[in-house]
């Protein structure tokens, strides 16, 4: 899709920040190196020299029409580890917070993001490319024994994209049931623990669309604009 002219850049979403400058960050890594200082010079300066202070905000890869998102650095860090399919419990073990603290942060994603659940959660992340698909690893080596079948790949899909089970039964034409059991199957063949967890292993496999998140706004502001024209 050609880039947005930025005079005619829909309102930004919830979550949505304007154009803005970010120190590049490697992909994958939930937060960006630590920026230097005003007048800082990495090459010389000495050990005794003050540590720069850690990014408080994350920023998203930016729309063609130069919208981004941001997120806190404190909460960008579940990314990784949601996307590896960790439980709350073990995320909090992992980085030393209370379980609450996760659960909060993950709540703040979710409405930052506009996800409905954690699958969702990681697609969007991926798509934003707050984190890289390609350092999330499987639950043991090994590739996948056979591809997807179609049911198998539209569950993980309609998964990806918040659907429930029931929407995802309705829209495949199979039972709620045979969703969870489709599911399964993705999860064993991705070798993914967790659902979350086979969508960023989709990702990793091209198996789901990779398009930027911020194109549905234009999408839907030029379906406005086609109706209010007819």
């Amino acid at each position: 899709m050609p880039p947005v002219p930025t005079a005619t850049r829909p309102a930004a979403p919830i979550g949505i920040g304007a154009p803005r400058e970010r120190a590049a960050q490697p992909r994958g890594l939930a937060a960006a190196p630590p920026p230097v200082l005003p007048g800082a010079d990495i090459a010389t300066a000495g050990p005794g020299a003050p540590e720069p202070a850690a990014p408080a905000e994350v920023s998203g890869e930016p729309c063609p029409c130069g919208h981004t998102i941001v997120v806190a650095a404190a909460d960008a860090a579940l990314l990784l580890p949601l996307a590896c399919g960790l439980t709350t419990a073990a995320i909090a073990r992992q980085l030393g917070l209370k379980e609450s603290q996760v659960r909060d942060g993950i709540k703040r994603l979710r409405a930052v993001l506009g996800a409905q659940r954690i699958p969702q959660l990681v697609d969007l992340a991926i798509r934003w490319q707050l984190i890289d698909p390609d350092v999330v690893a499987p639950i043991r080596s090994g590739r996948p024994s056979r591809d997807l079948k179609s049911a198998e790949r539209g569950a993980l899909a309609n998964a990806a994209a918040g659907s429930s089970a029931e929407a995802s039964a309705e829209d495949l034409g199979i039972s709620i049931g045979q969703v969870h059991k489709v599911l399964a199957a993705a999860r064993d063949i991705l070798l993914a623990r967790a659902t979350a967890h086979a969508v960023a292993l989709g990702h990793r496999l091209h198996l789901l669309p990779t398009t930027h998140p911020h194109l549905a706004a234009h999408e839907s502001a030029d379906l406005t604009a086609e109706a209010g024209a007819a």
